[in-house]
């Protein structure tokens, strides 16, 4: 998964979309940080340390539901592009 990321941030970066490299960037630093974390504590192989790394959709909804539409529309605009790496794996 991680070598796919770094694909996609590379095809991202060289198209200008800041959408796709600013959620690849954020994903990839959250597969870094689990995995020191893991190293340091002898934390199982579970993805809890994921699950609070990236704002998800639901941070889309409160978003929205506060008025910041702009920040609600980025959010789910990241989340659809790491969707498609969370399928294919």
């Amino acid at each position: 998964m991680r070598d796919a990321l770094r694909r996609g941030l590379l095809v991202a970066m060289r198209s200008r979309d800041a959408t796709a490299v600013s959620a690849l960037r954020s994903a990839i630093a959250a597969l870094d940080n689990a995995e020191v974390v893991a190293v340091e504590t002898s934390v199982g192989t579970s993805s809890e340390h994921l699950a609070g790394a990236v704002a998800g959709l639901g941070a889309a909804d409160q978003a929205a539901h506060h008025g910041q539409q702009e920040q609600a529309e980025l959010l789910r605009g990241e989340a659809q592009v790491l969707q498609r790496y969370v399928t294919a794996s």
